[in-house]
């Protein structure tokens, strides 16, 4: 419900069937924005992979390790804080749950599952977590799957996917952008440590994604050249053959 509309997402930008043409008429308003209704089963999901994200938040949380937004879900105070704030309100700790880290510039707007902070490092590192099912594998590398249950297909993932990586890129330039221009709370990332954990067994695994801005540079010069487009009249052109949207 916090997230915002008329912008750019990190999520959906990383996917290789992205049409900046598409992103900036919704931006503008030159097509309709889809509603989509989630059945039962979806909804299971969703609160699935929400459960597992609060898990490891959780876990880094009481090591002092999560820096981010916290929150009381009793009265909604809201503090940047390195681990939990156990005297956030008058609620006390047991309200207090992990509030991620908004980051935002210019078109761009999205929400990083937290920033980590070890004491015996002298850099932060984003953190991305993951909850893999047989719709993230077939979405990010399908030929997993030929013959594989997902237990199976999961055990051989070497690398995040593709469109994974892509995301988490954006949000480190992000970090740096925010940083360069003054804001106080955000910590520039270097690196982002990436958990992705399995639906069907919670196997985990761990991968560490170093900042790269040349592996986004493509998106990167779309955002830029829409946002001068913004309002104008002009609609950037899709750069894809085959694109599935109308551009009518």
């Amino acid at each position: 419900s916090n997230r915002r509309t008329g912008g750019l997402h990190p999520s959906e930008t990383g996917s290789d069937w992205w049409c900046p043409r598409q992103a900036q008429r919704g931006i503008e308003g030159g097509s309709p924005v889809k509603r989509e209704k989630h059945r039962r089963r979806m909804r299971s999901i969703f609160a699935e992979g929400h459960a597992i994200h609060k898990k490891w938040q959780d876990w880094l949380g009481s090591m002092g390790a999560l820096y981010g937004i916290w929150r009381c879900e009793a009265c909604g105070e809201r503090a940047w804080s390195l681990g939990r704030p156990i005297d956030l309100c008058q609620h006390g700790a047991a309200c207090i749950t992990y509030d991620e880290v908004p980051l935002s510039d210019g078109l761009w707007s999205g929400h990083a599952d937290g920033i980590v902070e070890f004491s015996h490092r002298s850099t932060s590192s984003l953190l991305e977590i993951k909850s893999v099912g047989t719709g993230t594998i077939r979405w990010g590398n399908p030929s997993l799957l030929d013959g594989n249950d997902l237990s199976d297909a999961f055990s051989k993932i070497s690398q995040p996917f593709d469109n994974h990586i892509k995301q988490i890129q954006i949000y480190m330039e992000l970090t740096q952008r925010m940083y360069r221009a003054g804001d106080p709370e955000i910590h520039p990332v270097e690196d982002c440590i990436v958990i992705y954990e399995c639906k069907s067994d919670q196997a985990v695994k761990e991968f560490v994604v170093k900042r790269d801005s040349s592996y986004i540079v493509d998106i990167l010069e779309y955002a830029d050249e829409m946002a001068t487009l913004i309002g104008t009249g002009t609609y950037i052109a899709c750069p894809f053959r085959e694109c599935k949207h109308d551009h009518d």
